[in-house]
């Protein structure tokens, strides 16, 4: 059976498979360049050497110090690219789209939850108005209806995050 390569973390330095790393590009600086006024460009400088005089003017007219950066790609544990169980998660749930195995992202059930407890308080909202001032007709379709609907909503979109979690957690495990 073949195994994954087993890779050093650049910043912690734990040893784990290949595929539980991930390679980050990350910027570093390298160096900068310093303008400055040093013994020998005034000394040259003085003697009518140009290159001499023209450094002792860079220095002196505005300095213009630069970082140089340069990138490299290192290895790195989930945890310290940044990618833990979140990044793991929110994979898992892409990849579970796109095979057509769930229908909503987390955030979509969160917000099908919260519509439905909207329309479920708005209909008990309406239920104790017609109770108490009689603003609302308690047997109309459309009271019942609305209450009956908020009802499905919610269930249907709290199945649905319970279904999103147990197939996110199986994902993730899988790997």
């Amino acid at each position: 059976m073949s195994e994954y390569a087993k890779k050093t973390c650049y910043d912690c330095g734990i040893r784990e498979p290949a595929n539980r790393m991930e390679r980050v590009t990350e910027s570093y600086t390298s160096g900068q360049s310093n303008t400055k006024v040093t013994a020998g460009n005034l000394v040259f400088g003085a003697m009518g050497d140009k290159r001499g005089q023209n450094a002792v003017g860079r220095a002196i007219k505005g300095n213009n110090r630069r970082s140089y950066t340069r990138n490299r790609t290192v290895w790195k544990c989930l945890d310290c690219s940044g990618h833990n169980a979140d990044v793991a998660n929110a994979k898992a749930t892409e990849e579970l789209k796109a095979s057509g195995e769930i229908r909503w992202s987390e955030d979509a059930c969160i917000y099908g939850i919260a519509a439905g407890t909207v329309v479920l308080l708005a209909w008990l909202v309406g239920v104790v108005f017609d109770w108490g001032v009689g603003w609302f007709d308690f047997s109309s379709a459309y009271m019942w209806i609305t209450g009956l609907g908020g009802a499905c909503l919610f269930g249907y979109f709290n199945g649905e995050e319970e279904k999103l979690k147990k197939a996110i957690a199986d994902r993730v495990q899988g790997d």
